[in-house]
């Protein structure tokens, strides 16, 4: 199934290297530190808080958790888009079309490809250096095991569950964080390549998972640069949650 679907995806690319939308206005892409510190902090401490009260109350609730630490980000950064409150930080927004969307699946397209491949070398290659000895073995983000388990009896309110956090909640509240707040603030004070890798860097690191690192790494450099080109907070948005559903589809049937 691997080998088609990589032709799949191939032809995919091909395609959308035809396709060009510009933006519609060049909006700035700069915030200061202070802003983007200020949010980031009070996100943070509010994802700590849920959490915590999510853990104490719903102990059976896997999910409850994350569904709390996204569900802050997404309020926090929500809040910040108003221009007169203490934390103000605006993102770039652009009205949200059928044009926009076609983008992001273009956009996809010429991320998709390789990204699944160099999943699976990487993968292939941490494999072969575990079973030879070399270092020890690296597990697979802890979604992967939560997908396989959830969908082990179809489709319930737990798996409905986890295909929401992962194609809404998690694309929405990360792309706030890294691409909306983040990289902005770097992208004041350094060159565009220089913050779209640290930015990518932090958002690899902060996954917590060295087998899905790599890809990870070039996934957001890559939103990075499209939150650049566009001026667009939707598109890396829309790019993310057809990214995530990528890897659901890869984990389930591939």
């Amino acid at each position: 199934m691997l080998i088609p679907y990589l032709g799949f995806l191939g032809l995919a690319y091909l395609w959308s290297l035809r396709q060009r939308y510009e933006p519609e206005a060049a909006v700035p892409l700069t915030h200061t530190w202070l802003a983007a510190s200020t949010t980031t902090v009070a996100a943070c401490l509010l994802a700590l808080l849920g959490t915590s009260l999510a853990g104490r109350y719903f102990p059976k609730n896997t999910l409850a958790p994350s569904f709390t630490l996204h569900g802050a980000y997404c309020l926090v950064f929500g809040l910040a888009q108003w221009p007169h409150t203490l934390w103000s930080l605006p993102f770039s927004w652009q009205r949200l079309s059928w044009a926009v969307m076609k983008q992001a699946f273009f956009y996809f397209f010429r991320l998709a490809g390789p990204l699944t491949l160099l999943s699976f070398l990487w993968g292939a290659l941490l494999d072969w250096g575990s079973t030879s000895g070399y270092w020890a073995a690296f597990p697979a983000q802890s979604f992967v095991d939560k997908l396989r388990t959830a969908f082990e009896g179809g489709w319930t309110v737990t798996s409905a569950g986890l295909v929401v956090l992962l194609l809404i909640l998690a694309p929405v509240s990360e792309e706030f964080l890294f691409r909306g707040a983040l990289y902005p603030a770097l992208r004041g004070r350094l060159p565009g390549r220089a913050a779209a890798g640290l930015s990518a860097l932090l958002f690899a690191v902060l996954h917590g998972s060295l087998r899905g690192s790599v890809p990870l790494f070039f996934l957001g450099y890559f939103l990075a640069k499209s939150y650049e080109h566009y001026r667009n907070i939707f598109i890396p948005i829309a790019v993310h949650s057809l990214f995530n559903l990528n890897s659901c589809w890869v984990t389930l049937y591939l």
